[in-house]
């Protein structure tokens, strides 16, 4: 991939009002020049990004159809990416081949950018395991997919760029006749400066100002009906008081299935499951997933948020969610990751670590990433006592893993050996994934499994996906697990599901209140 760079710009670059022309022309200048270079070697797509205005993601969110929302704590590159330029296909199993399709993809791209431009990414996810999908939820995501956004939004500190990739069939007029390209050209184009007059519209607004500008007030949550095994994809309407009808997994089924894996534990099968259940809610209108995310964002600033918006015309599913769980983090030669594991109500903080059952289970946590990361680093380093990872719901303990490389290892192949980790699967790995398999009343999709972004050099981030669900219309579909231990309680791991679930809950009805509000 090819990369013209120029000296760096302070990040508080000023764009201009009414710059949309001059961008809209930087760009093609770009993008021009790209496609002269692809005549000299095979290349598929070309990209280029130009400096924009700054505006919190959530405002783009507003203003546009987006594919995906990529947005991280701290002072990393929020996303949010519109179309797909490309889409390459994957499962849990096959990661190597689509490493390999990645390397041909970035590899038939030219890109046009400062060096201090975030370089194109691939975004998307896999499923937890291959039977995980065995569900017509599931059906519009299927095993995994990354898309390569046609347009990508990043803002951090400061700092916002707008980049647009397009096949070079429309823009070097190679293939095809010149009217398709020059069709195909003003298309691309003219998406390109509907999103910078989206991010232009909300320019100057600081995220302290987006969540003023709402009501962030938390909606009680109302239950309509629990029932022992919860209902099918189709939404069957809100109560007719016009609240959200919610089912859950019954209690006493709960208790069925932790006894059943404490008797598997007992018989030497395996030392630890990670039980997982599904609520439905079904409301009387189409959910808003963009004011869910607000509200995800509002609240739990400390968690990765993300969304994906599945790509059939016919069903606009979202897979989404605000998850405090990094799975591995690449840059260069330094890994990041982050054991969380054991969890309790935030009034119990202090009790959680001190309590020998979850730091038994948070252990094996520890243990089994830094196995999986040993044969990849030189070194690893991991703290020497948990500490608190405090949510507003709930609090976890965590333990943070730092390593470095002893050879170059691409972020997919670091993501294949660490998941499952023991905290969204159990132990043994092999022995709790097929119990959960054949015996979760509902399979769990992409919930807990790897989602994140990679980019031609092998970086990479990628969170589990928890605090996590399915938005489908009306209807949306919720995700919450407990680690099951020989000791575990069936009563207090569904009481930990219940604060895990209720941070996307509360959301939901926030966001469904907002949106009948006159």
């Amino acid at each position: 991939m090819s990369t013209t760079t120029a000296p760096r710009r302070p990040t508080s670059r000023r764009i201009e009002s009414g710059a949309m022309g001059q961008a809209t022309a930087r760009l093609q200048r770009a993008l021009e020049s790209a496609a002269r270079e692809s005549r000299e070697k095979p290349v598929r797509f070309v990209c280029a990004a130009v400096p924009a205005p700054v505006a919190p993601v959530d405002a783009v969110l507003s203003g546009c159809a987006p594919a995906l929302l990529w947005d991280p704590p701290g002072d990393e590159w929020s996303m949010v990416g519109m179309g797909s330029a490309a889409r390459l296909d994957a499962s849990p199993s096959q990661l190597d081949r689509l490493g390999r399709r990645s390397e041909e993809l970035f590899a038939s791209m030219v890109y046009r950018a400062p060096a201090d431009a975030p370089s194109p990414r691939l975004f998307g996810g896999f499923a937890f395991a291959p039977a995980a999908t065995r569900d017509p939820l599931w059906e519009p995501f299927g095993e995994g997919f990354f898309i390569l956004p046609e347009i990508a939004y990043a803002q951090r500190d400061g700092e916002a760029w707008l980049s647009l990739t397009v096949q070079i069939g429309a823009w070097g007029c190679l293939s095809g006749t010149e009217a398709t390209s020059s069709k195909e050209r003003r298309r691309a184009l003219a998406a390109f400066e509907r999103v910078w007059s989206a991010v232009e519209r909300a320019r100057g607004i600081s995220s302290s100002r987006l969540r003023a500008a709402r009501p962030t007030s938390l909606v009680s949550l109302p239950v309509g009906h629990t029932s022992s095994t919860e209902g099918s994809c189709a939404a069957e309407g809100a109560s007719h008081d016009g609240r959200p009808r919610i089912d859950h997994l019954g209690k006493a089924a709960w208790e069925q299935q932790v006894r059943a894996i404490r008797e598997q534990i007992k018989q030497g099968a395996c030392r630890k499951v990670v039980a997982a259940r599904r609520s439905k809610v079904a409301f009387d209108s189409e959910i808003d997933v963009r004011l869910v995310l607000e509200r995800l964002g509002h609240r739990f600033d400390e968690c990765t948020r993300f969304a994906l918006w599945s790509s059939a015309e016919a069903d606009r599913s979202v897979f989404f969610g605000a998850t405090p769980e990094r799975l591995i983090r690449r840059v260069g030669s330094s890994v990041e990751t982050e054991a969380l594991a054991g969890s309790s109500a935030r009034a119990r903080g202090h009790a959680l670590l001190e309590s020998a059952k979850d730091r038994r289970e948070h252990q094996v946590v520890v243990d089994g990433i830094e196995r999986s990361l040993a044969p990849f680093c030189a070194d690893l380093r991991s703290s020497l006592q948990p500490s608190l990872c405090d949510l507003p719901d709930v609090v976890h303990m965590r333990t943070s893993i730092l390593g470095t490389l002893r050879a170059s290892a691409h972020v997919l192949e670091l993501v294949r050996a660490l998941h499952p980790t023991a905290a969204v699967g159990g132990a043994p790995t092999s022995e709790a994934v097929r119990w959960i398999a054949e015996h979760e009343p509902a399979p769990r999709g992409w919930y807990s499994a790897p989602f994140g972004w990679f980019d031609a050099s092998g970086d990479g981030d990628f969170v589990a996906a928890l605090r996590s669900g399915v938005v489908r219309g009306s209807t949306a579909f919720v995700y919450a697990g407990a680690g099951i231990m020989e000791d575990s309680n069936a009563a207090s791991e569904y009481h930990e599901t219940e604060l895990k679930m209720h941070a996307v809950l509360d959301a939901l009805t926030s966001a469904a209140a907002t949106t009948r509000a006159p």
